[in-house]
C-alpha cells in the first residue's frame, strides 16, 4: 500500500466551541485511521483575521493537521469536512509520496518540540518587554 504525506488546514466558524472542534477532529482522526493512516500532528492556530470574508465572517478558527495516509483517505476526509457545518473552508496539500509513517512521526515530534521551544522563548521575550520585531543587536 502506497502512503503519502498530507497537510490539511481547516478554517472553522470563529464562534465554534472548542468541544465542537474537538468532536470534528476526532471524526477526522477516525477517517485517517480507517484508511490505515497516521496523524502526525495537529496545531490549533486560534482565531485569526481572514484575508477575505467567508460566509460573512471576517475571522476564523484555524486548525492545521499533518498525516500520512492513502490517497483514498483524502477524498473521505474532504467529504466529511464538506458535511460539517462548522468548517467554512479547508485545503489539503500533498507533500510527499511513498513515505515511511514512523520516520515522519519522528520528524513531526521534533517539529512540535521546536515550535514549543520557540513559543516559550517568545513568551520569555514578552516578559522582558521585548517583541519579536525589536532589534536586539542595537547599540
Amino acid at each position: 500500500m502506497i502512503t503519502h504525506e498530507y497537510e490539511t488546514t481547516v478554517i472553522y466558524h470563529p464562534e465554534t466551541p472548542e468541544e465542537e472542534i474537538a468532536r470534528v477532529s476526532e471524526r477526522l482522526d477516525g477517517v485517517i485511521a480507517s484508511f490505515a493512516g497516521t496523524k502526525l500532528f495537529q496545531d490549533s492556530w486560534g482565531v485569526r483575521k481572514l484575508a477575505y470574508p467567508i460566509r460573512k465572517q471576517v475571522r476564523g478558527h484555524y486548525v492545521h493537521i499533518g498525516f500520512v495516509a492513502t490517497a483514498a483517505s483524502v477524498a473521505e476526509l474532504e467529504r466529511v469536512l464538506r458535511i460539517e457545518a462548522a468548517a467554512m473552508r479547508f485545503l489539503t496539500v500533498h507533500l510527499n509520496e511513498n513515505v515511511d509513517a514512523e520516520e515522519r512521526m519522528i520528524n513531526a515530534q521534533k517539529r512540535v518540540r521546536t515550535l514549543t521551544d520557540r513559543d516559550e522563548n517568545d513568551e520569555s521575550m514578552e516578559d522582558r518587554g521585548l517583541d519579536d520585531d525589536d532589534d536586539l543587536d542595537k547599540d
